[in-house]
């Protein structure tokens, strides 16, 4: 009885951290579902809906710098 009762604390333990990962999964989730569709559609779709660096208002030239950088990257 006593090893039945370790191995039940055991999985409830597994299954209470497995809950809590797959609340904050589904908070990320509900939190970047706008970007996660946007990025699903076809290229040529993405590139209409996403402006270009040159076209973005009101950033000073080291942001300017900064997003080429990470466009370059990805």
């Amino acid at each position: 009885q006593t090893e039945i009762s370790r191995e039940y604390h055991k999985y409830q333990e597994a299954h209470s951290r497995t809950n809590e990962s797959n609340q904050v999964l589904h908070k990320a989730m509900t939190l970047h579902i706008t970007n996660l569709r946007l990025l699903s559609q076809p290229l040529e779709v993405l590139q209409t809906k996403i402006p270009s660096i040159e076209n973005i208002e009101g950033l000073d030239r080291d942001t300017m710098k900064e997003m080429r950088r990470v466009v370059g990257k990805a």
